[in-house]
């Protein structure tokens, strides 16, 4: 898999892919019919996207940091 882009950039994608993973999850959750393994593997997924967007935001954290380190050195 290529990556290409900056790092504030993955993050906000990041952000975007966990979030979305997290609405899926929700939907599945939400329905009535849906089975036990299926409801069980929704909350994991609820879990994991979670963790993604938490990930996705110390990314843009740093990144955000390293800029103003760089910023304040060239000032």
């Amino acid at each position: 898999m290529k990556v290409a882009g900056n790092s504030f950039q993955l993050g906000q994608l990041g952000i975007q892919r966990g979030l979305r993973q997290l609405r899926e999850a929700a939907s599945t959750i939400a329905r009535n019919d849906s089975g036990a393994i299926e409801t069980n593997n929704a909350l994991i997924s609820l879990i994991e996207s979670r963790q993604q967007v938490e990930a996705s935001v110390r990314v843009m954290e740093r990144t955000n940091r390293a800029l103003d380190l760089l910023i304040n050195l060239t000032s």
